[in-house]
């Protein structure tokens, strides 16, 4: 699943994968999108992974459970990519009512939030590229699923770019099928508080400095950013 945009939430938190390379981009920075590079929620999937497959990278690792049956497996990477499949149509079509596919209610509802944080932020198409495997296993009703997958990003000004991202899934059965219930995206969880650092001062209270920006130094009165309230004041004579 595509993540929505850079201020966007996780839709869960499961930091147990290994990290995959770092995302390629096909295309330079994009100043006429505020986000020019959306993380997504799902792409197509037709029910079967897109050809050219890849096995996940050695680093992988397994979550705690024990591995899927082949029948499990096949059924729960058919359940994440009906959702990359529905997101993918949603995007394209600017309808969200397809999104309860393969989906509990709640992720259904998370993923409209995300994939509707797109297409405002002036997305016009996502395409799933290609999914690489990785661990899949059972505990209980529970599965966790890793899958690295490669989406392209259309925008509305026809420029592109491609990103590669570690998602980790959490399925739970209903009515006997397996459905996502969360998408964890680890590994951009961990480069988020870099990005905090682009907060506007004005979203911010007044008088709120930006902690994770650098301050001035401190000790200088009269300055602003050095926690100094009172200014020097010049008396003339």
């Amino acid at each position: 699943m595509m993540n929505g945009g850079a201020g966007a939430p996780a839709v869960s938190g499961n930091p147990s994968a290994a990290s995959a390379p770092a995302a390629a981009s096909s295309n330079p920075a994009n100043p006429a999108n505020p986000n020019p590079n959306p993380a997504r929620t799902r792409a197509p999937g037709a029910n079967r992974a897109p050809a050219g497959n890849q096995a996940a990278p050695a680093g992988d690792q397994a979550a705690a459970g024990q591995p899927a049956s082949s029948q499990d497996q096949a059924a729960i990477q058919q359940a994440i990519q009906s959702i990359d499949d529905a997101q993918a149509k949603a995007v394209s079509a600017n309808d969200l009512s397809g999104l309860t596919a393969g989906a509990t209610s709640d992720f259904a509802n998370q993923q409209k939030s995300v994939t509707q944080d797109l297409l405002d932020n002036g997305v016009s198409n996502i395409k799933l590229d290609n999914i690489e495997w990785g661990a899949i296993t059972l505990n209980g009703s529970t599965a966790t699923a890793t899958a690295y997958e490669t989406w392209t990003t259309t925008y509305s000004d026809s420029t592109t770019d491609q990103s590669r991202d570690r998602n980790v899934y959490t399925l739970v059965q209903q009515d006997g099928n397996w459905v996502v219930q969360a998408d964890d995206h680890p590994d951009a969880e961990a480069a988020f508080p870099g990005g905090l650092q682009s907060i506007p001062s004005n979203r911010l209270p007044p008088g709120f400095p930006n902690p994770f920006q650098n301050q001035a130094p401190q000790g200088q009165p009269g300055q602003q950013g050095t926690g100094d309230t009172n200014p020097s004041v010049q008396v003339q004579p």
